[in-house]
């Protein structure tokens, strides 16, 4: 379609389909995605990465992280392959053409990063990064993806892991266990709830089974009313996030509010409780020095001291 100047209207051409419609296409890319990713192994880049923070590959790779790169031609082939529309319904482009930076060329996405990332720090040529599934319950395929770089961009938590740029934003990690026997919300009288994909996967490795584990993507919400009925059936809650300025004790509070509004201020006040750690990497760092576990334990046993 032109405009009034003549000149093809891309936003018209990249405009998406209705929700429902949208949802169909997504889900059935996904899992053509998923045929093509799930068989790669970890590259050594992602080995060494993991490595650095004391991070189980094997568990990694269960889940579904994936290093994209051995599949980029292949993908980008897919995606390619889909009329304008389509591709938005993906997640895998906006409605004004432009693709997910981690996955565009070198010169998009070094022009992406100076309109989006407010960092002076040098700018990749392209991004490298642990990619990490986004699942929903009882699925066959992840819904979408989050982009975990290598190298962070910059100091925010967000500019460094990037989520699709779809309408439909998964907003937890962990209701689907993936090839690992890790179990889940509603499955163990134990939950372990972190913020993001390696602060969860961090959290599984060391509570080793002996608690289900949910990663809360940030949102403009501290907490999402539809994740207080995952809280049921658990007899112990603990809610691990960086303390952020208070942050972590306004998600603490808004669950806490949810949860006694649906089961009862004493059901709240019995299960619920809040660690506040001190830096954005702390549960890497707890991790790579052999102290996680232990405070895992901890928490479930009523003797936590962090």
């Amino acid at each position: 379609m032109a405009n009034m100047n003549g000149k093809k209207d891309w936003r018209h051409a990249y405009r998406s389909p209705p929700a429902d419609q949208a949802r169909v296409i997504r889900l059935d890319f996904m899992a053509r995605l998923w045929e093509v990713l799930e068989p790669l192994e970890l590259t050594e880049r992602a080995l060494t990465w993991l490595a650095e923070r004391g991070l189980n590959p094997d568990l990694a790779h269960a889940l579904g992280f994936r290093d994209w790169r051995p599949a980029m031609t292949r993908f980008k082939q897919m995606i390619e392959a889909l009329p304008p529309p389509e591709r938005v319904a993906t997640g895998f482009f906006t409605r004004d053409a432009h693709m997910w930076w981690p996955i565009c060329d070198e010169h998009q996405a070094i022009q992406f990063l100076k309109r989006e990332v407010s960092s002076s720090e040098t700018m990749p040529i392209h991004a490298e990064g642990l990619v990490a599934p986004a699942w929903e319950a009882d699925a066959a395929h992840p819904l979408g993806w989050l982009w975990q770089l290598y190298k962070p961009i910059s100091k925010s938590p967000a500019d460094n892991c990037m989520r699709q740029l779809s309408a439909e934003q998964p907003t937890l990690l962990g209701l689907n266990s993936g090839r690992s026997d890790l179990p889940l919300p509603g499955r163990h009288e134990n939950l372990l709830i972190g913020e993001g994909p390696i602060d969860w996967l961090c959290l599984a490795q060391a509570a080793a089974g002996k608690a289900a584990v949910l990663g809360m993507l940030r949102t403009i919400d501290h907490w999402h009313e539809d994740w207080t009925p995952l809280l049921a059936g658990a007899r112990r809650i603990a809610l691990v996030l960086p303390e952020r300025k208070g942050y972590a004790e306004k998600v603490f509070e808004a669950m806490k509010a949810s949860a006694t509004q649906r089961f009862g201020a004493d059901w709240a006040a019995d299960r619920l409780s809040l660690t506040a750690l001190a830096g954005e990497d702390e549960c890497q760092a707890l991790l790579k020095r052999g102290e996680l576990p232990g405070m895992v334990d901890g928490l479930f046993e009523g003797t936590a001291t962090f």
